[in-house]
């Protein structure tokens, strides 16, 4: 499993890639699904190395699911102060929206496949004719992504 970084409006770290196993914290919020909070020193070095550059020497992860798939997980960066039950409840907050828009996109997308599978093939639209469905249906999340993990 790999792991892709988003950083802050800064632009640093976009898209960079490391292994799961370097990120304990991270590690623990995907196996067990649960929110988790914790320092960053335990960190694998090249990891250690960006986060303090960037003052980051706290943190908090909240796994995205919807019906038992991972799709993602939320990063909280915690710069000069650790990471509050307080964040990890507002953030848990903004989690359980992406969710519900998740779960939302992906009835849809069955929805658009299913009616698209029961009409004769001469009445299906085509992608020029703008039906905007591309049957892709996903999210980039925070701080983290690990694609669809069932569980």
């Amino acid at each position: 499993m790999r792991v892709v970084a988003e950083c802050d409006t800064e632009g640093v770290w976009v898209g960079a890639r490391w292994p799961l196993s370097e990120h304990p914290h991270l590690a623990r919020a995907v196996q067990t699904r649960r929110a988790t909070v914790g320092e960053l020193n335990q960190l694998g070095p090249v990891l250690r190395e960006i986060n303090r550059s960037q003052q980051v020497a706290h943190g908090g992860w909240i796994p995205v699911s919807v019906d038992g798939e991972l799709h993602g997980v939320l990063a909280i960066a915690g710069r000069n102060r650790p990471v509050t039950e307080q964040d990890l409840s507002r953030c848990a907050a903004i989690v359980e929206m992406l969710e519900l828009a998740l779960t939302n996109a992906l009835a849809h997308q069955r929805y658009q496949t299913a009616a698209l599978m029961t009409k004769p093939p001469n009445q299906i639209p085509s992608r020029s004719a703008g039906s905007g469905f591309d049957g892709k249906a996903g999210a980039s999340v925070g701080a983290a992504s690990t694609g669809r993990v069932k569980g």
